[in-house]
């Protein structure tokens, strides 16, 4: 399949990601209480962590205004959860 081929799907998979997330800072492979799924760094508002795991399903951890404090918080739950 050429690439012009995928872009329908590429266009499908970000509307579905825009329906929920803001701008995605960072995004890394986690597993939370024997879930997998990603840790995700959006901006809406303000700056967010969530974690959705391979059911769809969304959990807020930490929510600021400061990208310092946020990045300090990322840093913290990826080395805890990341994969």
């Amino acid at each position: 399949m050429s690439f012009f081929g995928l872009i329908p799907d590429i266009v499908k998979g970000a509307e579905a990601l825009s329906k929920v997330y803001g701008i995605i800072y960072k995004r890394t492979t986690a597993e939370i209480n024997g879930k997998k799924g990603f840790l995700i760094w959006d901006y809406i508002l303000a700056n967010e962590i969530t974690f959705q795991d391979e059911d769809g399903e969304i959990k807020s951890f930490f929510m600021s205004f400061s990208d310092a404090e946020t990045e300090k918080e990322w840093n913290k739950l990826v080395a805890k959860y990341g994969t």
